[in-house]
C-alpha cells in the first residue's frame, strides 16, 4: 500500500514498478564560484552544507574539485532514514582530469550514523595500479570493509567528453548494497558489484563530503554534475524480472527489481537473450542446464507464489520431450518444485512436477501460440503442499492444472529457470519461447484453504470418480467427509480410522457417560468442526446438542489426536449419542 499520508509534501515517481521520493537533490547549477554552503537542494530533505571547501561550481553546472588539499564538508540530514526499501544514491561525474595526480587522489562521499563505525565510502579516484580512474564503493567499517569495483573497464585519466553515472542502492533492512555504473552513451547500467554487506550501519541520518587523500597537482580536476538520494519503496515481489532490459541481455545480465538482492549471475548465456521488446527469448536452444538463482536466506515457511508469462512460442518443429522451459523452487540441486513449457507428441504441455512425487498433472496448448499463457505456481511450505495453475491471457480466472505434495522440498534456498535441449537434439531452426516476466511473492497467508486440503487427500487414495464427501467408493458406510475426519481410508473397507471409544465412570457420587473419538489437529484450518448430539428416542430422530465437558486431549501422530468428552447420566430412561462432523466446503 502507498503511504500518501507520509508522502504527501514529496515529489514522487514511478521507478521501476516501485514509489521514488526524492530526498536529496544537489544539480549544481548556481552561478560561477558558489561554495558548498551556498549550493541549494530541491530534496524533501532540508540538509544543506555548511561548510565552504572543498569544491566550487563552474558555472556550467557542475561541482568542481581542482588542486585540493584533504579537506571534509559534512551534509547533516534532517532526520535519521532506517526504513525498509532502498537508498538509491546517484550522482555523474561530467568530466575531470587526473593526468598529473598521484595514485589515490579522490573524492569520497560517505555515508554515515553519527556515533556508528560502519560507513558506506563511495570514491572516484586515481589508480595507478588499475591504469586509470577508478570508481569504487566500501561498506563496512575501517579494516573490515567490503568492495565493490568495476573491474569490467578502465576510466580513463583524462575524460573524453563522455560522462560517467555511477548508482549505489542501499538496503538498511537487509544490511546491503548494490553498485551500478555507466557511461552517458550507455542505454544501461553495468552491474559492478552486487548484494554486498553494509556492515551493520543501522541508518543514515549524516553524508559527508570529502576529496585530498594525496596532492592533486597543477590543473587536476574532477567535476560532479548532480548527486541525489531518493527513498523507493520495497516492490511488491521479492524476485522479479521485468524482461525489460535492453536488447541482448543474457540471463546473467538480467536485472532483478525485486527485494532480493541476488541475480542470475552464474554465467551467460547465449541460448537466452532479451529481444529489447520486453522479453527473454530462448531460441534454438543447444545446451541442457538450470540457470539459479540463490535467495539470500532460504524460506521455509509461509507461502511462495511463483508467476511466468510466455508471450508467444513456435515449438511446431521440435523433438517431443526435448524442448523445455521450466521455472521452480529448489531446496538443492535435483530438489524441486517446478512448472514446466514442454513439448509432448503434438502439443505443448502446461504441467508441474515436484521430486518424490513425480510427474503430477498437465494441461496441453497447441505448437505455435500468440495469445500469452501466464503460469502460476503456489508452494506452501506450511502445509507441504502446492498446486500450479494457468490461465490464456483472454481468460479471467487461472485454472487449476495439479494440487499435490511437495515431496522432499522442505527449504526455498534456490529459485531456477530451466531449460533443456534434450539427449540428441536440439529444439530446431527457428523454434522458440519468448518469457515475458517472472515474479516470485512472498506472504504469510495462507496459500491452500479447507477444500485444497480435501482434494489432496483424495487424490492421495486414488479415488478419482468418487471424491464427493458423501460418496462411499469402499462400501463400508461410512462416506468419504467420515473418512477424512476421522483417518480412514476411502479405497479400503476394513479401514475405518480409530472408532469412538465408550466408558461409564463415577466421580464424586455423579454418573458420567465417557466418548472418546479421533478427531483431525489442525481442523479448523481444514474447515472441520466435530460436536456430539443426543436422542432420547431413536423413533422421533430428533437429535439436539448437549452439553458435555471435554476431559482431555490426547496426541496420536503428527496428523490427529484425540478428544475425550463427558456427559452426566440423567434420570432419562434411554439417552443416545452420535458424533456430528461438519465441512465448510
Amino acid at each position: 500500500m502507498i503511504k500518501k499520508h507520509v508522502w504527501v509534501t514529496i515529489f514522487m515517481v514511478i521507478v521501476g514498478g516501485g514509489l521514488q521520493a526524492q530526498l536529496i537533490d544537489f544539480q549544481m547549477n548556481e552561478g560561477t564560484g558558489t561554495s558548498l554552503s551556498g549550493l541549494s537542494q530541491t530534496g524533501s530533505d532540508s540538509a544543506v552544507f555548511g561548510a565552504v571547501r572543498p569544491a566550487i561550481t563552474d558555472g556550467a553546472g557542475n561541482l568542481v574539485f581542482s588542486n585540493t588539499l584533504s579537506t571534509a564538508a559534512g551534509l547533516p540530514l534532517s532526520q535519521v532514514y532506517s526504513n525498509s526499501g532502498l537508498y538509491r544514491i546517484e550522482m555523474r561525474f561530467d568530466s575531470w582530469n587526473m593526468s598529473a595526480a598521484l595514485t589515490l587522489a579522490n573524492v569520497n562521499w560517505l555515508v554515515q550514523q553519527t556515533g556508528d563505525a560502519n560507513v558506506l565510502n563511495l570514491t572516484f579516484r586515481r589508480h595507478d595500479s588499475y591504469g586509470g580512474m577508478l570508481f569504487t564503493v566500501f561498506g563496512g567499517t575501517e579494516g573490515g570493509q567490503n568492495t565493490s569495483t568495476p573491474l569490467d573497464a578502465t576510466i580513463p585519466l583524462i575524460s573524453a567528453g563522455t560522462g560517467i553515472v555511477v548508482r549505489v542502492d542501499v538496503d538498511i533492512e537487509a544490511g546491503l548494497y548494490d553498485f551500478y555504473w555507466k557511461w552517458d552513451t550507455d542505454s544501461d547500467f553495468r552491474t559492478a558489484g552486487i548484494a554486498r554487506s553494509l556492515g551493520g550501519l543501522p541508518s543514515i541520518n549524516k553524508m559527508v563530503l570529502s576529496s585530498g587523500n594525496v596532492t592533486w597537482g597543477e590543473g587536476q580536476f574532477i567535476a560532479m554534475d548532480y548527486y541525489t538520494v531518493a527513498y523507493i519503496e520495497p516492490s511488491p515481489y521479492f524476485i522479479e524480472y521485468t524482461m525489460n532490459d535492453s536488447a541482448g541481455t543474457a540471463i546473467g545480465d538480467l536485472k532483478n527489481t525485486g527485494n532480493d538482492h541476488s541475480s542470475y549471475a552464474d554465467f551467460v548465456d547465449d541460448d537466452a537473450v532479451t529481444d529489447g521488446n520486453g522479453n527473454l527469448r530462448f531460441e534454438n536452444v543447444s545446451v541442457d542446464r538450470w540457470v539459479k538463482h540463490t535467495p539470500l536466506t532460504a524460506i521455509s515457511n509461509g507461502v511462495v507464489i511463483v508467476e511466468w508469462r510466455v508471450d508467444s512460442w513456435d515449438l511446431s518443429a521440435a523433438t517431443a520431450s526435448n524442448a523445455v522451459v521450466s521455472v521452480g523452487v529448489a531446496e538443492g540441486p535435483g530438489v524441486i518444485v517446478d512448472c514446466q513449457f514442454a513439448v509432448i507428441s503434438n502439443y505443448v504441455s502446461l504441467g508441474s512436477y515436484a521430486t518424490g512425487e513425480g510427474s503430477a498433472g498437465n494441461t496441453l496448448v497447441s505448437l505455435t501460440g500468440t495469445t500469452g499463457v501466464v503460469l502460476r505456481t503456489v508452494l506452501d511450505f506450511d502445509s507441504g503442499l502446492y498446486a500450479s495453475y494457468w490461465k490464456y491471457d483472454t481468460d479471467a480466472d487461472f485454472t487449476q492444472i495439479v494440487l499435490g505434495s511437495m515431496g522432499n522440498v522442505t527449504v526455498f534456498s534456490r529459485f531456477d529457470l530451466y531449460k533443456l535441449k534434450g539427449d540428441s537434439a536440439s529444439w530446431g531452426e527457428g523454434q522458440f519461447v519468448n518469457i515475458d516476466y517472472i515474479n516470485v511473492t512472498l506472504t504469510n497467508g495462507i496459500g491452500f484453504g479447507p477444500a485444497d486440503f480435501y482434494a489432496s487427500w483424495a487424490a492421495s487414495y486414488g479415488i478419482a470418480g468418487s471424491v464427493g464427501l458423501l460418496d462411499d467408493p469402499d462400501g463400508d458406510c461410512l462416506d468419504n467427509l467420515s473418512e477424512y475426519a476421522l483417518g480412514g481410508d476411502p479405497g479400503n473397507n476394513e479401514d475405518i480410522g480409530i472408532a469412538g471409544d465408550v466408558a461409564l465412570t463415577t466421580d464424586s457420587g455423579t454418573n458420567y457417560f465417557e466418548y472418546t473419538y479421533r478427531k483431525r489437529s489442525d481442523a479448523a484450518a481444514r474447515g472441520l468442526s466435530y460436536y456430539l448430539e443426543k436422542n432420547l428416542d431413536l423413533v422421533s430422530g430428533l437429535w439436539t446438542n448437549l452439553d458435555y465437558e471435554v476431559m482431555g486431549v490426547g496426541i496420536v501422530d503428527t496428523d490427529f489426536e484425540t478428544i475425550t468428552n463427558r456427559i452426566v447420566i440423567g434420570s432419562d430412561a434411554n439417552m443416545f449419542l452420535r458424533l456430528r462432523i461438519k465441512s465448510d466446503f
